[in-house]
């Protein structure tokens, strides 16, 4: 398992952060297996990175989140982005990938709400006041039903969703 396997999914989003800012600096190579980085914190704080890349839980950090424990927080996943900046490339390209698609279902999204309003409008102009009366009072008999409903059923079945 590679080292940003073993991070998890906000540690790679924000240590991909970290390292587009430019929050990684002084990094220097203490021997073949082990770099020294200082990396600049949300809030200005600035943290120490001990990277050992083929053992990412060797890898230490003094950010509250890690310190003393075994878990890979954004601070070494930004220093593993300075040091294996094809990585980070990747990271890139996904990222603009997935705000692409999100962009384009967020579009579609508001083409189909717009269609429905208006659909919805056209029909409700349809209605005589005596119709959109009766519609009215039906919706909110189903709505007081359905809190009522709520209300009976039995905690003790299998099927009951707590």
């Amino acid at each position: 398992m590679g080292f940003i396997d073993s991070a998890a999914y906000w540690s790679k989003i924000n240590g991909y952060d970290y390292y587009e800012s430019g929050n990684v600096f002084s990094v220097r190579k203490i021997n073949d297996g082990e770099y020294h980085a200082t990396v600049k914190g949300s809030k200005n704080n600035v943290y120490t990175v001990i990277y050992i890349p083929n053992h990412p839980r060797k890898t230490t950090c003094s950010c509250p989140r890690a310190n003393g424990k075994l878990s890979v927080c954004k601070h070494k996943v930004a220093v593993h982005y300075y040091l294996n900046p094809e990585e980070a490339l990747i990271i890139k390209k996904q990222r603009e990938e997935q705000l692409r698609l999100q962009e384009q279902l967020e579009k579609e999204f508001m083409e189909r709400h717009k269609k429905r309003v208006k659909e919805a409008t056209k029909y409700v102009e349809s209605l005589t006041f005596e119709e959109m009366r009766r519609i009215l009072i039906n919706y909110k008999v189903n709505e007081l039903e359905e809190c009522e409903e709520q209300f009976y059923e039995d905690p003790y079945d299998e099927e009951y969703d707590w």
